[in-house]
């Protein structure tokens, strides 16, 4: 519903006591036509109102900017004051005039912080490819995944930092589902060739492992990313996460879903911020960060390839499958396994390095002909 139409719906006299709020000069004997053609006029031109919004208290105006860019406030009775100027009815901005107020205020949420250097994060997608590709070589584990001390033996032994129990247990369920793997008298036995189909279906495994994981483990974290997403229009953008407070709530942190891999935040002067990370990016908005197409892929004459924690999965999803991973780190490194054999395992490997390598060795060259 557009303003004038929630205008029309209020009686004469509040009508005028948001002309009185607003500064609008009466006549005479105001009829209700006038006073709703002024105060819509007013309210949606904002080089007339900005006065408004700098003017009322600072819990009404966290509490505008969360109903402005999620519908949703923890403030709820900041909203009278807002009431009061006629910008909000019944907990609701009309459709035009939000419009205008997304866009005027959003300097108000957005932050640039050129000189930050960005935390080095292991996305859940990152490492559930070594999961599976761990699972996929050692082929049939001992294991009961109703034991949470098994679990955790599971991860300390194979050294999977940073990764919790729970994580790993959704992860495992959600590949037997798929048929990945099978689970027999508590021994974990994987199925190499759908492994290597769901390794080779990128994106739509990404796609799929998010959408899937997420609603188990992280419920209204795509409630976040699509309020985040609609903000956040350039990557290097930071949104205060007090637009958010509503959003976090039920046991839903913004620590936890930086855990993810999704979503970054860092505390400047007591304020914390958010942004999406590269796969964030990638599943919320559906499309590519620019930086993925940049050739950051390196190669060595040992047969190593190294790539950036934030970069295109693409990339992980074949070193991860044709090869073994060395360290991790903000490069991830692996060492390239060539069989000689393989025509399908080299043309995979030639075309990444060729659309992603900056530079590849003549020897490395010479063995994927």
């Amino acid at each position: 519903m557009k303003l004038d139409q929630h205008l029309e719906q209020l009686n004469t006299k509040l009508l005028e006591a948001i002309a009185k709020k607003l500064r609008i000069k009466p006549i005479d004997i105001p009829t209700r036509s006038f006073l709703v053609f002024s105060i819509n006029n007013y309210l949606t031109d904002f080089s007339k109102t900005y006065w408004i919004y700098e003017r009322i208290r600072t819990e009404s105006r966290i509490a505008l900017l969360q109903v402005l860019y999620t519908g949703k406030t923890i403030y709820e009775n900041q909203l009278r004051e807002l009431e009061e100027y006629g910008v909000i009815y019944q907990g609701v901005i009309p459709e035009d005039l939000k419009i205008i107020l997304q866009e005027d205020l959003k300097k108000s949420v957005i932050r640039q912080l050129p000189d930050y250097r960005h935390k080095v994060m292991d996305s859940y997608f990152s490492k559930t490819l070594r999961i599976l590709k761990l699972i996929m070589s050692e082929q049939k584990i001992k294991l009961d995944i109703s034991k949470v001390k098994n679990l955790k033996k599971f991860i300390d032994k194979r050294n999977i930092t940073k990764l919790d129990v729970v994580l790993l247990k959704k992860v495992l369920e959600y590949f037997i589902g798929l048929d990945l793997m099978s689970y027999q008298n508590k021994l974990l036995l994987s199925n190499a060739i759908p492994i290597t189909h769901w390794f080779e279906s990128y994106p739509n495994n990404f796609l799929e492992f998010y959408h899937s994981i997420i609603n188990q483990t992280s419920p209204g974290l795509f409630a976040l990313l699509k309020a985040l997403g609609e903000i956040q229009q350039d990557t290097d953008e930071w949104v205060a996460a007090d637009v958010f407070s509503a959003l976090l709530r039920n046991n839903l942190t913004i620590e936890k879903c930086e855990r993810t891999g999704l979503i970054e935040i860092v505390q400047i002067s007591g304020q914390y911020l958010i942004q999406l990370t590269n796969e964030g990016w990638f599943l919320t908005k559906g499309v590519a960060p620019i930086s993925w197409s940049d050739r950051n892929l390196l190669v060595s004459a040992a047969f190593e390839a190294l790539i950036p924690y934030h970069d295109d999965p693409r990339a992980l999803n074949i070193l991860t499958l044709y090869g073994t991973i060395k360290n991790i780190g903000y490069y991830l490194v692996f060492d390239i396994e060539i069989l000689r054999n393989s025509v399908k395992e080299k043309k995979a490997i030639r075309d990444l390095l060729k659309s992603k390598a900056r530079y590849v060795p003549e020897i490395v060259k010479y063995e994927l002909r």
